[in-house]
């Protein structure tokens, strides 16, 4: 008994459009290789300034913002408040709090993914 519906008129099932998700996405040893080639890089690389850690203008890895409400790279400014209770951006008194920054991280995944 026919339905009317053509072969190629039928959604794909759920199997198949994962299976075509994860040949479309690169891989995460790709992502991985992108994320190595980028270190060490930054502004002057051509790499937007909102990617990269106004200490060493290098590519964040892991960015967390601080109390000035700047994102660094969590190495950079955890090694910064070991020599210097401020800001490195307006040289005032700061909390060494930091939390990660959902949104630079999203960004900064979005632009590994173009690379890869």
């Amino acid at each position: 008994m026919s339905t009317g519906k053509r072969q190629s008129d039928a959604q794909p099932d759920a199997a198949t459009t994962v299976k075509k998700a994860r040949l479309t996405e690169p891989s995460e040893s790709l992502k991985a290789r992108v994320r190595e080639s980028l270190q060490g890089m930054g502004i002057g690389d051509g790499i937007p300034a909102s990617l990269c850690c106004p200490i060493t203008t290098a590519f964040i890895e892991n960015p967390v913002i601080a109390k000035d409400g700047y994102t660094y790279e969590r190495a950079h400014i955890e090694q910064w408040f070991r020599s210097k209770p401020t800001s490195p951006m307006t040289n005032l008194a700061i909390s060494k709090r930091l939390i990660t920054n959902q949104n630079i991280k999203a960004s900064i995944d979005e632009y590994v993914l173009e690379r890869a």
